[in-house]
């Protein structure tokens, strides 16, 4: 496995981890207002309105809203939309345009 690979597997297995991690229950963030700007939108139509490659963190930001940020010393930043099943977490490296989505369905 090449060690950009490597690295960016560990960037991603961290963030989830941090993730995990920042409200055990996610009672706080569940509590808080709706994850996305709009209030009716689900984490698969949040998935379908990024484009990879494509989307900066404007356009993310404009069509989402205001997420949970997570900052690395790398430069990588990893945004987080939690909604009551599952969340939605966005990658972006130090150029500003999405990497890599994934959406975590949350234990019941």
């Amino acid at each position: 496995m090449p060690l950009r690979s490597l690295f960016f597997t560990a960037t991603i297995a961290m963030t989830l981890w941090i993730t995990a991690c920042a409200s055990p229950r996610g009672q706080e963030l569940e509590n808080a207002a709706p994850p996305f700007r709009d209030a009716t939108m689900r984490v698969a139509d949040a998935d379908k309105a990024i484009i990879k490659g494509v989307s900066t963190k404007a356009d993310v930001q404009a069509a989402l809203g205001v997420a949970n940020v997570v900052n690395f010393e790398s430069n990588y930043e990893v945004w987080v939309y939690r909604s009551a099943g599952a969340e939605f977490v966005v990658l972006f490296p130090p150029n500003g345009i999405v990497k890599k989505t994934r959406i975590r369905q949350k234990p019941a």
